[in-house]
């Protein structure tokens, strides 16, 4: 029989993600000490599960202390969209878009490779997800579980259904016990095709949310298979999203009645504003009668002076 060995390796290399506060540390006899590590992540960075080690030594003694970190995904606009592909790392033995072929027919229920990914909610508009998981090989399968912030299981694509309620199976495509393991193997369940799945969740609360990929059945075609994970963050409620708008539209409003608001005061700061009136030609008919009367008895009343001064002086 013709086989094919291959074998993956950690190699000693300095964690660029990391950076402890000094690299000389002294420890007392029968004492400890405390060194501060600093995390700088990229922003690029996929949501997943990183880890590696933060190594001690001197010179008769060396220990590597495990380190781990997770990168969520933060939700904060309604109708967000979130791709994550399998692509090759120079860093890691295999990244965030791959899965790992290490799964046992005769071992127990959780063998196999696990993949976490986390989606942080913080619009409180979101109350549902569409999730597409994508893979190489048809005869490759993933149970995948969805959990709530409080850990409760709130969607998977292989529920446990009337063996989980009368045998306690944890999901449907596992068989159950064997006499001899803890493990009886995974019948392939697949809700779209051989190569893909599909979930809808239900969203009832801000917070992290943590997708779960479990390599129950691997193709063999290589040590790891890459997948594509595609979900959109969105709010299928007519009456949450009348709500989401008014509040839009309202917020909008105040926005332009503050400019509206703002611009006039402004402008009555810097010039005084123009009074506009109108004559029509009755108003002029008017005036020009007014002051033709008023003329005439300015006369005459000049007139009647005048002839009282005349007589005045006649008489002396």
């Amino acid at each position: 029989m013709d086989y094919t060995i291959s074998a993956s390796y950690y190699q000693n290399d300095k964690w660029s993600m990391l950076w402890p506060e000094s690299e000389t540390i002294t420890v007392p006899p029968n004492d400890v000490s405390t060194v501060d590590v600093t995390l700088v992540t990229p922003i690029d960075l996929q949501t997943g599960v990183y880890q590696g080690f933060l190594n001690f030594q001197n010179d008769r003694h060396e220990v590597n202390a495990p380190v781990s970190f997770v990168i969520k995904e933060s939700i904060t606009e309604n109708d967000s969209t979130i791709l994550i592909k399998g692509k090759q790392s120079d860093e890691i033995l295999y990244g965030n878009g791959y899965t790992k072929g290490a799964f046992d027919m005769v071992n127990r229920y959780m063998a196999g490779d696990w993949r976490q990914y986390y989606f942080d909610i913080q619009n409180e508009f979101v109350n549902s997800a569409a999730i597409e998981i994508s893979w190489t090989s048809d005869d490759t399968n993933l149970a995948v579980f969805v959990m709530d912030p409080l850990a409760r299981i709130v969607q998977t694509n292989v529920p446990s259904g009337v063996f989980g309620h009368f045998l306690g199976w944890p999901s449907l495509d596992w068989l159950g016990n064997t006499p001899f393991s803890q493990g009886g193997g995974f019948f392939p369940v697949k809700n779209k095709d051989d190569a893909s799945t599909v979930l809808y969740v239900p969203i009832n609360q801000t917070g992290t949310y943590t997708l779960l990929t479990h390599s129950t059945l691997f193709g063999g075609n290589s040590t790891t298979e890459p997948i594509t994970l595609a979900a959109k963050f969105t709010n299928i409620s007519s009456e949450d999203m009348s709500q989401y708008i008014e509040i839009i539209t309202e917020d909008e409003i105040s926005s332009d009645l503050e400019k509206t608001t703002k611009n006039e005061t402004q402008t009555s700061e810097k010039e005084p504003t123009p009074i506009e009136s109108t004559v029509t030609s009755d108003d002029l008919d008017s005036l020009l009668l007014t002051g033709i009367g008023i003329g005439i008895g300015i006369g005459i009343a000049i007139g009647i002076v005048s002839i009282i001064v005349l007589r005045q002086k006649s008489v002396k």
